[in-house]
Formats: structure tokens, C-alpha cells, sequence
């Protein structure tokens, strides 16, 4: 604030600022750093996860990375680079990984946000 000008914010709360808005892209998905998971691996070790790194572009730092329609809440590493750990305790199979870019926290089913999904890859637990 310059000498010239005057405070008018006379109850001294905090000013408010508005949430930036930007345009929201469509993930996709390139490739997976590993499309295998051992579990007797994972478990003979006492590793607790495995981070499975996902390779792409659009991704923001709120994107959610969907497996068999459940919600996991990513480590973004940059716009062409997020992570999810798989537990040691994951079941055999074969698992779809998508990506999910939201103008709110995404809900599947829910009528009031607006998200954009990439395509599908696949990894599998053995």
C-alpha cells in the first residue's frame, strides 16, 4: 500500500482472495512404470506398497487415480507424472488404472461435479 492510499478494511479481518479457475484437461495415460505386481515379493520382503508410477499428460495436483472404481489420492511428482502406492495386501487380478481430473473432489455417480476421466490401462496383481 502506498503512502497516498487508505485502508478501508476498518474491522481488520483478512481480505479475501478468490480461487484461481483453470481450465480443466483431459488426463491420459502413456504408460505404467510396472504392469506386474508381485505380492510374494512384496510380502517375503516386508515391503509395505509398491509405488507404481504413472507416465502421461494433463495431470494436476488435484487429479485422483481411480483402480476398480476406488479413489486413491495420488503423489504428483508434474503434469506428466503422478504415483499411487498398491498395498501389499492386494488381492490377485487384474486391475484398470484411470485417471481422474475434477473441478471439485470427485465422487462417482455424483450429479454435482464435473470431472474429466482418461483412458484405461491395465496392471496385474500375481
Amino acid at each position: 500500500m502506498s503512502n497516498n492510499q487508505t485502508n478501508t478494511n476498518t474491522n481488520n479481518s483478512c481480505i479475501k482472495f478468490s480461487t484461481p479457475s483453470y481450465p480443466m484437461l483431459v488426463p491420459s495415460i502413456s504408460y505404467l512404470s510396472n504392469y506386474f505386481v508381485d505380492t510374494y515379493k512384496l510380502k517375503s520382503t516386508n515391503t509395505p506398497s509398491l509405488l507404481i508410477y504413472i507416465f502421461g499428460t494433463n495431470f494436476t495436483n488435484y487429479s485422483m487415480v481411480v483402480i476398480n472404481n476406488i479413489m486413491y489420492n495420488p503423489i504428483f511428482n508434474g503434469s506428466t507424472n503422478i504415483a499411487f502406492n498398491v498395498p501389499n495386501d492386494i488381492q490377485k487380478g487384474i486391475y484398470n488404472v484411470e485417471v481422474i481430473n475434477s473441478n471439485t473432489i470427485p465422487t462417482p455417480g455424483s450429479q454435482n461435479s464435473q470431472y474429466l476421466v482418461s483412458n484405461k490401462l491395465q496392471f496385474e496383481v500375481i
